[in-house]
């Protein structure tokens, strides 16, 4: 999921996030600080995203490059991705990604 909307980004509003992941296997939150800056919002920090959405299985990143090494690191074989955003998680290029991970071997 990517942090991308001003509201998303508040912190006073990221406690509605509480709990949202449990159900996933593994859970990433993205934002980029850069939109923070853009947007004029206070900064978060990856322990507050982190405790917002309370479940130990959510890694925060920061970082569209550390998130596909990420995404290209897991097993993929019965498994399925699903990635939220109303942004784009700073240009990803998701047919590329697509691509890379339906080669990588089981």
């Amino acid at each position: 999921m990517e942090l991308h909307t001003f509201s998303s980004l508040n912190k006073s509003f990221l406690d509605q996030y509480n709990g949202t992941m449990q159900a996933a296997d593994v859970a990433f939150v993205y934002f980029n600080k850069k939109t923070l800056k853009h947007k004029k919002l206070d900064d978060l920090s990856a322990e507050d995203v982190k405790k917002a959405f309370a479940g130990e299985n959510v890694t925060v990143l920061n970082s569209s490059k550390e998130m596909v090494n990420c995404l290209l690191k897991m097993k993929w074989e019965q498994q399925n991705l699903l990635l939220m955003s109303s942004g784009n998680f700073d240009g990803i290029q998701f047919a590329e990604l697509a691509e890379k991970i339906i080669t990588l071997p089981f």
